[in-house]
C-alpha cells in the first residue's frame, strides 16, 4: 500500500514525539535513541541549527548516558565500554561545513576533559565519594534542564522547517503505519503536541523563552532566522529521497499507555 500524503513530515513528527518524552521524562536508558534520532536529522536538515547547538547536545545526552552508568555502580569495565563508544579516543570529532575552528576546538577540549575525569573516577581514588558526589550534582537537575532547553529548540527549529501541521492528514499517516491507533491515544504525541502548540505550525512562546541561561548553547535570534530558512530548503530535498526509509519503523516509537511502563522506542 502506498504511502499517505503527508507521511515523511509525519514520520519526523512521530520520532520527534518520542523523542521528547524520552528527554523530557530523563529516561536516560533510552538516550542513545534519542542520539540515533539527531544524527539522523542533522544528516537531513543540517540547517535547522548550528553545528554547535548540535554538538553540545549530543555531547550532554551522552555524557549523561555515561554518567548515569557510574551513578548506578555499574562494573568500570561497563562503564569504560560506554564511554569509548560514545567518546572514541581518538579525539574524532564529526567534520562539519557549518563549524568554526573555534567549534571544534571547544567540543574537542570539552570531550577530553570529560574523559579524563570519567578514567581517573575509574582508579579509584581515595576520595571517590566526594568526587560521585561533585558528578552527581555537576550532571544533575539543572544540566538535563539546560540539555530540555536544547532539545525543545532544536524541535521548535524542526516545527518551523516542516509543512504545516494538518491533523487528519497526521492521523492517517499514523492508521497507515499502525492500523487502529489514534493520535489522541497517545500519550508521546499528546504531550509533544500540547508542546510544540499544535495544530498551529508555530511553537508556544513560554517554553522558547524559558529563563534558563546556558550561554552560547542557546540560540541567538539570527540563528533562528538563518536555521528555519536553510532547513525548510534542506529538509524539502530530504523529503525527496529519504523520508521513505525512515518511516516503517517510527510507529513503534509511540507508546499509548504510561510512559512509565512503556518503552516509546523498538
Amino acid at each position: 500500500m502506498a504511502a499517505p500524503p503527508g507521511a515523511g513530515p509525519a514520520a519526523l513528527r512521530f520520532a520527534s514525539a518520542a523523542s521528547w518524552q524520552v528527554v523530557r521524562g530523563r529516561r536516560v536508558e533510552h538516550f542513545p535513541r534519542v542520539l540515533e534520532f539527531l544524527r539522523s536529522l542533522r544528516t537531513a536538515a543540517p540547517g535547522l541549527v548550528r553545528y554547535r547547538h548540535h554538538e553540545r547536545l549530543c555531547m550532554g545526552l551522552k555524557a549523561k548516558v555515561v554518567v548515569e552508568l557510574i551513578l548506578q555502580g555499574q562494573p568500570w569495565s561497563q562503564v569504560l565500554s560506554a564511554l569509548k563508544d560514545h567518546f572514541p579516543e581518538s579525539g574524532h570529532v564529526v567534520r562539519d561545513p557549518k563549524a568554526t575552528k573555534q567549534d571544534l576546538r571547544k567540543i574537542l577540549e570539552a570531550q577530553e576533559t570529560f574523559c579524563q575525569q570519567v578514567k581517573q573516577l575509574s582508579e579509584a581514588p581515595e576520595d571517590l565519594d566526594s568526587k560521585l558526589q561533585e558528578l552527581k550534582q555537576e550532571y544533575g537537575e539543572p544540566f538535563m534542564a539546560a540539555m530540555e532547553k536544547l532539545f525543545f529548540e532544536y524541535m521548535c527549529q524542526l516545527e518551523k522547517a516542516l509543512p504545516m501541521l494538518q491533523a487528519q492528514q497526521l492521523q492517517d499517516v499514523l492508521s497507515w503505519m499502525q492500523p487502529g491507533a489514534s493520535v489522541t491515544s497517545s500519550l508521546a504525541l499528546s504531550q509533544y503536541g500540547a508542546d510544540m502548540g499544535w495544530p498551529l505550525p508555530a511553537c508556544p512562546s513560554s517554553p522558547c523563552n524559558s529563563a534558563i541561561t546556558i550561554g552560547d548553547l542557546v540560540l541567538d535570534s539570527d540563528e533562528e532566522e538563518y536555521g528555519q530558512r536553510e532547513g525548510k530548503e534542506s529538509l524539502e530535498n530530504y523529503q525527496k529521497t529519504k523520508f521513505d526509509t525512515l518511516i516503517p519503523t517510527f510507529y513503534n516509537y509511540l507508546p499509548t499507555s504510561d510512559p512509565s511502563d512503556v518503552c516509546p522506542f523498538p
